[in-house]
């Protein structure tokens, strides 16, 4: 995630079992860790991407 100066202030990562995973999955937990980080980012007032 990024603060509004741009500035990289932390992190997400996702763990799941392996009896879970499949490419499906990845693509899904994929979609939703980076909607969840933009989300994150723009509370903490980063404009978004340029």
């Amino acid at each position: 995630m990024r603060d509004r100066a741009g500035q990289v202030v932390a992190a997400l990562s996702v763990s799941v079992p392996m009896v879970r995973w499949s490419e499906e999955r990845r693509a899904e937990l994929e979609r939703l860790a980076v909607r969840g980080a933009a989300e994150l980012s723009e509370r903490l007032g980063h404009p978004g991407a340029t």
